[in-house]
């Protein structure tokens, strides 16, 4: 249901609720309910479901057909581009993104050292949001994550919410623009702490480092993932504009 004390916009959360059943529900091509039985079902005016339906079209999970109704576009991913997209399931290969579960290792709200304030054009007193969650693939570590976000856009995050929720969850009701995305790929040896969370061998991961920046050229997240490529294929997809 949606929460009118959520400071989240209504037809945000809108989004969030039909694209999950989208995603787990629903299959390419099914017909969305209409316009006056979302309106009736949630609660909202037509203009927020106007507002919802607009949104899911210009991300590619649904199409209209003129006086037929709206449905379910083919490409069933949680965006368009997997390069602008933090939920690790969006990368996942596998035909199930259920089979993916996610352990929150630690939550820290902390003054960033003097190179990151730097490169996020932090002042001094600014603090940064430090998560770092351990990725499960059917009960079986794959990946170690860590994100640093920028606390002045995402200081309703908190602990009690990450824990309730979910990293991916609350990533997919931030709605806040990007502009750029730069993502750098290397081979590296674990370190010991990183082995014994990812119950591995001495062996390479491949990391991933996905730097984000909104629209006013702020570098506002960075994403380091640390991905044993012999349990988890990752990959990136992008879809051409017309």
């Amino acid at each position: 249901m949606l929460d009118n004390t959520n400071k989240l916009p209504l037809y945000v959360q809108l989004v969030n609720t039909l694209l999950e059943q989208i995603q787990n529900d629903m299959s390419p091509n099914d017909k969305l309910p209409t316009e006056k039985e979302i309106c009736e079902e949630y609660s909202v005016s037509r203009t927020t479901v106007r507002l919802t339906m607009n949104e899911l079209e210009n991300r590619g999970y649904i199409y209209r057909i003129q006086g037929k109704g709206s449905f379910v576009s083919s490409i069933k991913k949680n965006t368009i581009n997997s390069f602008f997209d933090l939920d690790f399931r969006a990368h996942y290969e596998g035909m199930n993104s259920e089979e993916l579960t996610s352990e929150l290792i630690f939550f820290k709200k902390e003054a960033a050292q003097l190179s990151l304030r730097q490169k996020m054009g932090l002042q001094q007193e600014h603090n940064i949001i430090k998560i770092q969650v351990l990725r499960k693939l059917l009960d079986i570590p794959v990946a170690l994550e860590t994100i640093i976000l920028k606390n002045q856009y995402f200081n309703f995050i908190n602990e009690a919410k990450l824990k309730e929720e979910g990293l991916d969850k609350l990533i997919n009701t931030i709605d806040i623009p990007l502009k750029i995305v730069e993502e750098k790929y290397k081979a590296r040896r674990l370190n010991p702490d990183e082995i014994d969370l990812l119950q591995s061998k001495d062996e390479a991961a491949l990391v991933v480092t996905k730097s984000l920046y909104n629209t006013n050229n702020e570098l506002i997240i960075i994403s380091e993932r640390k991905i044993l490529t012999s349990k988890l294929s990752y990959q990136n997809f992008i879809q051409k504009e017309n």
